[in-house]
Formats: structure tokens, C-alpha cells, sequence
């Protein structure tokens, strides 16, 4: 079976009925595609956001994706799985973090699914910068 899932950083716009279609295809074995969707929001912390700004270290970010992805697909028994992070600057509504997962059955999508979004936000070399009105601050942040 070919696996048509990947784990990348991206500075475009992604593509979310993309990579969706592009799982499905996989096998007709699949019968639970769980996907999280992060988008940037305008309000945080009581104030306006304009965009936020990824900076990251290409090399381990980009390692660590694919780990954490064939991780998933191995522990979870998943048919195939997809990380993509945008980095650089993302505009407020747009998408930052797209995670798919995809099972013969739902339970173990939908725990694969939470567990990559926590593993991309606690573990991979990426960190998040809000731009507001009046500066700026690093977000640290622990998924709980």
C-alpha cells in the first residue's frame, strides 16, 4: 500500500480538501479519518492579534514531524497519517496546523489525531510569536 501522507513545514496556504482527498485515496481499508485544523484566532489573552509568526529550526522541525508521524502510524496502527506546520507569518483565520489520521476504525484516529497535535505543540522545533496592535510576545505554550 502506498502511503500518500507526509509531515512538513510550509510557508503556503494549506490545502485542506487537498490533503483530505489525498488520504482517503490510500485504502479502502480506512474507516475513520479524524482532522484538527488550527487556525490563528484575533483575540488572545483580551488582545487583538494581527497575525502570528513561526519561527523554527528547519532540520529538527522537519525530523521530528516525520518521527512523530510514523510514531503515530505504528503505535496507533493507523493507515496513514499527515502533519502539516506553516511557519513564517499566518494570517489571522488562516491555518497554522493541519493533522490527519486515518484507521480501520475511528477510536484509534481520534487518539492518534490528539496525540500528533500535542506532540507537534510540546515537542517539534517551532515557536510561535503573537503580533498585536501594540508589539509583540513568544507564546510559550503546554498542551494539557
Amino acid at each position: 500500500m502506498v502511503k500518500l501522507g507526509k509531515a512538513e513545514l510550509t510557508t503556503e496556504v494549506i490545502d485542506v480538501n487537498k490533503n483530505l482527498s489525498e488520504i482517503a485515496s490510500v485504502s479502502n481499508n480506512i474507516g475513520g479519518i479524524v482532522c484538527f485544523i488550527g487556525t490563528i484566532r484575533s483575540i488572545n489573552d483580551n488582545k487583538k492579534v494581527i497575525k502570528l509568526s513561526y519561527d523554527y529550526y528547519p532540520e529538527l522541525a522537519n525530523s521530528q514531524l516525520k518521527r512523530l508521524r510514523e510514531e503515530a502510524i505504528k503505535n496507533f496502527k493507523l493507515i496513514d497519517a499527515t502533519i502539516i506546520h506553516r511557519v513564517g507569518d499566518v494570517p489571522i483565520g488562516e491555518i497554522s496546523l493541519l493533522v490527519i489520521a486515518a484507521g480501520e476504525h475511528r477510536d484509534e484516529a481520534f487518539k492518534a489525531a490528539r496525540w500528533l497535535v500535542d506532540k507537534v505543540k510540546n515537542e517539534v522545533a517551532i515557536w510561535k510569536k503573537e503580533i498585536y496592535e501594540d508589539g509583540s510576545r513568544w507564546i510559550y505554550e503546554a498542551t494539557h
